[in-house]
């Protein structure tokens, strides 16, 4: 009988190697058996992967030096853009709060894409831009957003 054991492993963001191996085990090997084969050609994967990338391990303890995430991300925004010194961060949510409350005109714009086929999104920004097309007062002088 043969125990076969492959395991992927990432390396880098979107890059992954499969390192997999094989062992030969009696035809009537017990369950016990069975489980230590697989433990060992997993330690052995996890070894070669270790050995074929140093650049990703610590060399006092072992342990990754990266975060490579495998379970879940947490949620993010949509979009964002750096903010440059004295200037508040903006952050583009999803909800039409959210479009309503867009404190510019290049801001409401990345909202463009999102809200096709989203009744409310749609409202929220047809609202929203018309508020960009009125003149508004600037130093006792008219001037458009």
């Amino acid at each position: 009988m043969i125990a076969k054991y492959s395991k992927k492993f990432a390396y880098a963001p979107y890059l992954n190697e499969d390192i997999g191996w094989e062992k030969t085990i009696p035809d009537n090997a017990t369950e016990e058996e069975m489980i230590q084969a697989q433990l060992e050609l997993n330690r052995i994967a996890t070894e070669v992967h270790k050995r074929l990338n140093p650049h990703l391990f610590a060399a006092e303890n072992g342990e990754a030096k990266f975060d490579i995430p495998y379970g879940p991300i947490e949620r993010i925004p949509i979009a964002s853009r750096m903010k440059k010194e004295n200037e508040k961060e903006i952050k583009i949510g999803t909800t039409p709060e959210d479009i309503l409350s867009s404190p510019d005109l290049k801001t409401l714009i990345t909202y463009k894409f999102i809200i096709k086929g989203k009744p409310d999104l749609q409202k929220a920004y047809d609202k929203r831009m018309k508020d960009f097309d009125k003149p508004q007062k600037k130093n006792g002088k008219i001037v458009m957003p």
